[in-house]
């Protein structure tokens, strides 16, 4: 085994979390195909080979156009069943790939239909991950404390923006309102979904965990959904929000001080603050720092998804031009995740993998960074299960590094 095979094994096996990952974006692709099939539905293609070149492609002009599978994605996954194949499949190909906690996100009013209620959508989540779950932690490897055991919480996403088309319940809900700005449109399903989740978590006794914003970021202000995220943290949800993405530091600034977000999603634009023309900024090396300071002395840890970064940015070309190397020289708390496992075509390993490649990472910031996102994750149990489940998850660890000569 040479050490480069030696590598990438050792990082398949120790024990990491996935806390930025979008369900419908980690869809296996024969999956997709197969369901389309099934049920009708029109896709550019029924070959896997050619959905993966011209969908779901290895480099996208920009963030909306990487954001245009998802249209094929949510297609599919309209069904009860459906969706709980989907989290059942998301689930088992997670934890081959040693990730023991993982934090699938996406936005459940985009699989309302006729057919199917919020209510539904939710309860067919957690019954296709609570499937995988139940099947991995009756392992003799697991039931023995060996190896640690598989856990998850369901994230909820609000959007930014709501074009029309994106789904049934949100073009009804446009016609609703259609007198009101867009903004004000977007913020009031933030407000009915966050309101939904908390009636359906404590109806079900599910592990839905927190509230997330996403979509097109530039010009759609983490400000206009303030309300929702009150609300969110006056029901004791957790708040992540995607910011500094496809914008700037203001961004991201907005998302902690104005929407109390606990972590950041991608935050790829945190340090460019040559881009700060605000005139209520003046100066922007200072906001920056601040802020910098700021998520350092609140431990706001940052969702780092490298491989959509570099998809999603043509300008970035290498990731050795990716600013993460400075994010931890900032010592900012950084997680590696996947974003999207299919539409990325990556796993939490080959993040890993990357990182270590690109930004010459320590061993020991390996492990920092595998830590970082096992505690950043929003558990839906009590501080001390997840106290006892993080020592499971260091000693199997170092059990690995030591079989491996890390």
């Amino acid at each position: 085994m040479d050490s480069e095979e030696k590598l990438k094994n050792f990082l398949k096996k120790i024990p990491k979390a996935d806390i930025h990952v979008h369900l419908d974006g980690s869809i296996r692709v024969n999956t997709l195909i197969e369901i389309a099939k099934l049920r009708g539905i029109k896709i550019p293609s029924y070959k896997e080979e050619d959905l993966l070149t011209t969908v779901f492609k290895k480099q996208y002009n920009d963030l909306v156009d990487y954001l245009q599978g998802f249209k094929y994605t949510t297609a599919i996954m309209q069904t009860t069943a459906d969706i709980e194949r989907v989290s059942y499949e998301f689930c088992v190909d997670s934890y081959e790939d040693g990730v023991h906690f993982v934090e699938p996100r996406f936005a459940p009013q985009q699989h309302i239909n006729a057919n199917l209620n919020i209510e539904q959508v939710m309860v067919a989540v957690d019954n296709g991950m609570r499937k995988a779950k139940t099947e991995y932690n009756m392992k003799p490897s697991v039931s023995d404390g060996s190896e640690p055991p598989y856990d998850y919480g369901i994230i909820a996403c609000a959007l930014r923006f709501l074009p029309p088309g994106i789904s049934p319940y949100f073009d009804n809900f446009l016609k609703c309102h259609e007198y009101c700005e867009p903004s004000r449109i977007s913020a009031l399903a933030s407000n009915e979904l966050i309101q939904a989740m908390a009636k359906i978590r404590d109806k079900y006794n599910l592990p839905i965990v927190a509230l997330d914003l996403a979509g097109a970021e530039y010009g759609y202000h983490a400000m206009e959904h303030v309300e929702a995220f009150q609300y969110a943290l006056s029901k004791y949800f957790n708040r992540t929000i995607h910011a500094g993405e496809s914008d700037g530091p203001q961004s991201i600034y907005q998302a902690i001080t104005k929407c109390h977000a606990e972590r950041i999603g991608h935050g790829y634009h945190l340090l460019d603050y040559i881009d700060l023309i605000d005139p209520g900024i003046p100066d922007p090396h200072t906001y920056v720092e601040n802020l910098l300071k700021f998520m350092e002395k609140q431990q706001i840890t940052v969702e780092v998804c490298l491989t959509s970064n570099l998809q999603t940015h043509p300008g970035l070309q290498s990731l050795k031009k990716h600013p993460c190397r400075q994010m931890l020289r900032h010592n900012l708390p950084i997680a590696f995740c996947t974003d999207n496992r299919m539409i990325s075509r990556t796993t939490c390993s080959e993040e890993l993998y990357k990182a270590i490649v690109e930004f010459n990472l320590s061993m020991e910031e390996v492990k920092a960074c595998v830590f970082n996102g096992l505690k950043a994750g929003f558990f839906p149990c009590s501080n001390r299960e997840k106290k006892d489940f993080l020592e499971r998850c260091n000693n199997y660890y170092d059990k690995i590094a030591k079989e491996y000569g890390f």
